[in-house]
């Protein structure tokens, strides 16, 4: 294979692989990515393909979760001086403190749903996988 089908082979794999990424399904992904299932399917079948798929998907997973704990962690230093400044009247203090209570449990169930998709997202892959390897 010379470098033009090379590029072009990789060309290809990214745009599977973004495909499926943000896809619901396979047949999605597919027109998405302008190539046909039974394609994907065949990528599904190359350990190399699976495990740049989990990696992309673990680096999308990562970015969420550092996005909310940026935003979570400037929220709870928002409120954390407000509720340290002395000029704050004790009824508004006792609000943010709510409030920041609410925040972080906002922030574990979003940890938590993050941890669970990541999870069914594995098992729908693997089951998507498993099934291939049943009808050869």
């Amino acid at each position: 294979m010379n470098n033009d089908n090379l590029s072009t082979s990789k060309i290809k794999k990214d745009k599977i692989l973004h495909a499926l990424i943000n896809s619901k399904d396979i047949t999605e992904a597919a027109k998405t990515a302008n190539v046909s299932r039974k394609t994907i399917y065949s990528y599904l079948k190359n350990r190399d393909f699976i495990e740049a798929y989990n990696n992309l998907n673990r680096i999308q997973m990562r970015e969420i979760i550092e996005k909310i704990t940026t935003g979570a962690i400037i929220s709870a230093d928002y409120l954390i001086s407000s509720i340290k400044d002395n000029s704050v009247p004790i009824n508004t203090k006792v609000q943010l403190c709510s409030r920041f209570l609410m925040l972080y449990a906002k922030f574990i169930a979003i940890e938590e749903n993050i941890n669970t998709v990541a999870i069914k997202e594995s098992e729908k892959l693997h089951f998507d996988i498993s099934s291939l390897f049943k009808n050869i």
